[in-house]
């Protein structure tokens, strides 16, 4: 089973990113695509207690529906790594649905622009929310961990010139949480 791990580092210079990235040969996939996304859960946020998230996602006409959850018996350590599963749905609302059947709740819809590049076996996502700094992402998928930790680190620290110890591995919801947002407060609603 492949490993998908990622880190964040918040407080960029998108512009510094994008022209490191673009030097560095990355193609990009996404140009400032508004990104809708709403989180299901149980009211009193059973799920996120457990780490798990399940999510319908909007970009381009595109809808993905997710199920993520942390790999029991993996120390994540500066490294968020998650187990998922996702597939396209007809439709935005068709995704919501699909989780209203097993009795849960929409308790985050959010929007976003997102910036996106791949180069070999990475993928940076520049995320810019509503009133919070921007952040990008870097994700690797690979056959094991070492692999995984590897990629990650290249990305960045020689792609992108960051130390491993300027990230972290937080959620969008935790990092929205670090600047004030009230993102447990249900349903949670930031929109441009």
């Amino acid at each position: 089973m492949p490993i998908e791990i990622e880190v964040k580092r918040c407080e960029i210079s998108k512009p510094a990113v994008v022209a490191r990235l673009e030097v560095c040969g990355a193609k990009k996939v996404l140009d400032y695509e508004l990104v809708h996304a709403c989180e299901f859960d149980l009211k009193n946020r059973y799920w996120r207690k457990e780490h798990v998230t399940h999510r319908v996602r909007e970009c381009r006409g595109e809808v993905i529906v997710c199920s993520k959850q942390r790999l029991e018996g993996i120390d994540e350590g500066e490294y968020k790594v998650r187990d998922e599963i996702e597939f396209v749905a007809k439709s935005f609302d068709d995704g919501r649905r699909f989780f209203k059947i097993f009795g849960l709740m929409c308790v985050t819809d959010t929007e976003r622009r997102r910036t996106s590049y791949v180069l070999g076996g990475l993928h940076f996502d520049i995320d810019e929310f509503p009133k919070t700094p921007s952040y990008v992402e870097v994700e690797a998928i690979a056959e094991n961990m070492k692999m995984a930790k590897a990629l990650v680190k290249q990305g960045v620290e020689d792609i992108l010139g960051f130390n491993m110890g300027e990230t972290v591995n937080l959620s969008w919801a935790e990092v929205l949480r670090k600047y004030g947002h009230k993102v447990d407060k249900v349903p949670f609603i930031l929109h441009f």
